[in-house]
């Protein structure tokens, strides 16, 4: 065996040459630590990724929301339920005065009378779908079974689905998808965050449409 050994004369002359080697791959990610260390690298706006069922349930069971955000949620679904109501009787208003064969403007008292106790009837259906707002005491689990919903994709698909048939207490006793799908959680994402990020995007979406308005004055103007 032939030893490396620095040429003669220099300062570690006769010393053994150090030999290149490949450094030993150390991972430092997320498999390093526990559930409860992972979990504590997370916050409800910016959760760590999903890696098993029992993490990702562990953490958005405990993790903390603050009021700020709640309140956002509240008024969120609150506006997104009435633009919902009022466009979903609007178009049942519709269909029954073309299934009833009445013509606008030529309606009597008693097909008056008719259609609105049928918009009465139906606006009570549609409370039953979509409530008309969350309730306080319901807010804060209502918000963490959303985002636990919504952030499940990681997962392998059966746990997944694990996931939508946990039940919950909302009062009553709810599956997380019945939960998600009732609260239309999909349709509210955007309320989900600080009031202060809120107030940043009303004023940006305000600047992009006065934006858009200028520049199709700047057209016309132009033709």
């Amino acid at each position: 065996m032939t030893d490396h050994r620095q040429p003669a004369g220099q300062p570690i002359g006769g010393q053994f040459a150090g030999t290149n080697r490949p450094e030993s791959f150390v991972r430092l990610g997320s498999d390093m630590l526990s559930d409860d260390e992972y979990n504590a690298t997370g916050t409800f706006l910016y959760p760590p990724r999903a890696r098993s069922f029992e993490q990702h349930v562990k953490f958005w069971a405990n993790v903390p929301v603050s009021d700020g955000i709640l309140d956002n949620v509240r008024y969120g679904y609150e506006e997104w339920k009435i633009r919902w109501h009022n466009a979903t009787i609007n178009s049942f208003r519709y269909e029954w005065q073309t299934s009833n064969r009445i013509k606008p403007g030529r309606i009597t008292d008693k097909e008056q009378a008719a259609l609105d106790a049928a918009c009465e009837a139906e606006s009570d259906r549609l409370d039953g779908v979509h409530p008309p707002a969350i309730s306080s005491l319901n807010t804060r689990t209502i918000a963490r079974v959303g985002m636990m919903v919504w952030n499940r994709t990681t997962l392998a698909e059966a746990d997944q689905d694990r996931v939508l048939e946990l039940k919950v207490d909302v009062g009553v006793e709810r599956s997380a998808r019945e939960v998600f799908e009732r609260f239309a959680i999909g349709n509210i994402l955007d309320s989900f965050s600080e009031p202060n990020i809120e107030v940043l995007r009303s004023l940006n979406h305000l600047r992009r449409e006065q934006m858009e308005i200028g520049q199709s004055t700047i057209a016309q103007l132009g033709g």
